[in-house]
């Protein structure tokens, strides 16, 4: 997978004001750290992050940054999105974290399932408990697939589909110490009675002794 261009500029100033400025002017927060370098703050146009957000679904985006003016130092590192805020109303970015990476070693990533097929226990009153949306996926950076799609064509009510069932992407690998449910068909008062189960071992807090 070749990577995404990104253009990074140096920042001055820090804290919301100089965030707010920035964010008026069209430009994004950020900040490069990682493989024991000194941190680096810096701007991106966001419309360049969201749209690598939009095509990897989910999963997080791998760059080549091409350094700007006195970021020109920065120019060929490769990064990948650790952390993207957004504004829950808005839906705004206000700030992106990128981590220095090295292409030749794997590394750790969060993928999101896509569960497809219509169940066979869904035509008999069933109902999709997916429990576990997104795995995380070790595998080198330009290996990381954009999601892992998971066939629940074959699943009647009762069954389910667990980690070990999966076919991975191409030199991607999971831990597999523990074997985990990724989605199942259960008749609906089963949800009702898990969900209230739940709710009755949930501990109260204890009171706090007077002084």
């Amino acid at each position: 997978m070749e990577l995404a261009e990104l253009k990074v500029e140096t920042r001055q100033g820090s804290g919301k004001g100089a965030a707010r400025r920035m964010r008026r002017n069209n430009r994004l927060p950020g900040i490069i750290y990682g493989r024991g370098e000194e941190s680096v703050k810096v701007q991106v146009d966001p419309a360049e992050i969201r749209a690598a957000v939009r095509s990897h679904e989910g999963s997080l985006p791998v760059f080549s940054i091409v350094g700007i003016n006195e970021a020109e130092k920065l120019s060929g590192s490769a990064v990948i999105v650790r952390e993207l805020q957004t504004d829950p109303l808005t839906h705004e970015y206000l700030h992106v974290d990128f981590m220095k990476i090295d292409l030749s070693k794997q590394i750790t990533v969060e993928v999101p399932l896509h569960f497809t097929g219509k169940a066979r226990g869904l035509k008999m009153g069933g109902v999709m408990d997916e429990p576990v949306r997104k795995l995380d996926v070790i595998c080198f950076p330009t290996d990381i697939p954009e999601f892992i799609e998971v066939d629940t064509t074959d699943l009647d009510i009762g069954e389910s589909i667990h980690l070990k069932d999966i076919l991975l992407p191409k030199g991607c690998s999971v831990d597999t110490t523990v074997d985990i449910t990724l989605v199942s068909v259960i008749v609906p008062r089963l949800i009702k009675e898990t969900e209230e189960l739940a709710e009755e071992t949930v501990e109260e807090p204890e009171e706090e002794k007077a002084e």
